[in-house]
């Protein structure tokens, strides 16, 4: 069988990797790649070597129209001498023009059951054109290989006909609350718990298909760098890397000085929008936390420092690139936290949308703070918080925790806030919204959009606390 396959084009390059299940040493580590343009005449045919362990390979095609679409065809004969049972799947490569609709997802907790059909129906009802997978798509830490191919396999028959671009976060990695650099130098790599050869491993299998590395490169242990550009047609995304060079220095980066030059570079380019992609938010908006011990504040400790609220140098330093970043106002999508979150820097006139938990069963994380008027986080950094999706509380009384939920109703599922955010964007605003699936295809959690050019209110006088005295508003007994 074939597992599944994940691509991007961009630049008249199509990239792609293809997956397939453990084979036996008996079977075939070749498979062929057909691309058709829409007439249905053959343009491409590439061979594609299987790698051992992974069980994936990647093919690239070049000079590819970008004013047309095609489709592809992937055949695997396991048996060589004999060509009677030939796997196939088939795909779609849309035509990439103007401002494509996003839609992001990440977080995938476990459920009691693989099957991810209802979550592949929704966001297809969205009509996207790009997926962005940002992150934690597996926390089997013993077994991350596995994890990654569980997710991609159960969301096969909707990567396959959409670019995607795949980001990896701390737990595909096999950390929780991963600083690359921890307490060294910030192209050290000495954060990472696992080898770099299952690293590079990893990372090949999840992010080969992307657009190449911007600045192709190692950390000292010899871990890959992948943070890159991705044009879709009027919009010029950005995916970056701050989980491989933050470390626990108060004063330290976020994204290391190399990257930090990179991206000034793509934002003095002012030809296209600039969007932003990054696994985690830059502010610490989350108040409240629900895991295995119950409710707990989320005013300054490691679950706080681990987005990129902190270091507030490091984030300060990120925020003035994206200050005049590309023809408008720059948008941040982010993942992570387990919440669905829409935020106003009004200080640097930048945007950050989070999607939702897709299994929202690890972590509940929520968000007290009033909306729409200036705040500061816990560690300072100015903002709005626009809109916000918090576990329901009857969700929170009946199970208290996280885990609990796991084989509970549809509706219970979301009610905990499992979803996925859909961003569409035009010449004048973007519109940030948060999906729910559990019970139908068309719940919205929340809707929220932006002129780039809206006039920020004032920064506030007197910081308020990052929470209410009691931890939570009326409604909610925490």
């Amino acid at each position: 069988m074939i597992a599944g396959a994940l691509y991007t084009f961009s630049e008249e390059t199509l990239r792609m990797t293809i997956m397939f299940p453990p084979l036996y040493p008996t079977e075939s580590k070749r498979a062929q790649v057909q691309v058709l343009d829409s007439s249905g005449a053959p343009r491409a045919w590439r061979n594609c070597n299987i790698k051992d362990h992974s069980w994936h390979c990647r093919v690239r095609v070049r000079d590819l129209s970008m004013t047309q679409s095609y489709t592809y065809r992937i055949m695997y004969k396991p048996n060589t001498n004999d060509g009677s049972l030939v796997y196939t799947l088939r795909g779609s490569i849309p035509r990439q023009q103007g401002f494509p609709k996003v839609a992001t997802v990440g977080c995938f907790g476990q459920d009691q059951t693989k099957n991810k059909q209802k979550l592949v129906d929704a966001i297809r009802a969205q009509d996207p054109d790009l997926i962005v997978l940002q992150g934690d798509q597996t926390y089997f830490h013993d077994d991350l290989l596995y994890g990654f191919f569980e997710t991609i396999y159960s969301l096969r028959n909707l990567l396959k006909d959409f670019p995607t671009i795949v980001q990896m976060d701390d737990q595909d990695y096999g950390t929780a609350n991963l600083w690359g650099a921890e307490n060294d130098d910030e192209v050290s790599g000495a954060g990472f718990a696992k080898p770099p050869c299952i690293i590079n491993i990893l990372q090949d299998l999840a992010m080969g298909h992307n657009p190449y590395p911007a600045r192709p490169a190692t950390l000292q242990n010899g871990i890959t760098i992948h943070y890159s550009n991705y044009i879709y047609g009027s919009v010029d995304f950005a995916f970056i890397e701050a989980r491989k060079f933050k470390n626990w220095s108060p004063q330290g980066t976020i994204l290391g000085a190399s990257q930090e030059e990179w991206l000034e570079n793509y934002c003095d380019d002012n030809s296209k929008i600039k969007v932003i992609l990054s696994q985690t938010p830059f502010s610490n908006v989350v108040t409240n936390y629900v895991g295995a011990q119950g409710v707990r504040s989320n005013a300054a400790g490691v679950t706080a420092k681990d987005s990129n609220g902190y270091p507030v140098s490091g984030r300060e330093s990120f925020m003035s690139i994206l200050q005049n970043c590309g023809r408008t106002a720059a948008t941040i999508l982010s993942g992570d936290v387990h919440v669905a979150l829409s935020v106003s820097y009004d200080d640097y006139g930048v945007m950050e949308c989070t999607s939702p938990a897709a299994i929202n069963h690890i972590f509940w994380r929520l968000s007290f703070l009033e909306k729409n008027v200036p705040l500061q986080d816990s560690f300072g950094n100015n903002l709005r918080l626009l809109d916000v999706y918090n576990v329901d509380q009857n969700v929170i009384d009946t199970f208290r925790t996280p885990f609990r939920t796991r084989a509970a109703s549809d509706e219970t599922k979301h009610l905990r806030g499992d979803g996925f955010l859909i961003f569409t964007l035009d010449e004048s605003s973007r519109t940030c919204a948060a999906h729910g699936y559990r019970t139908g295809p068309q719940h919205i959690y929340w809707e929220t959009s932006m002129p780039f050019d809206s006039i920020p209110p004032p920064p506030p006088t007197n910081p308020p606390a990052s929470a209410p005295p009691n931890g939570a508003p009326p409604g909610y007994s925490l």
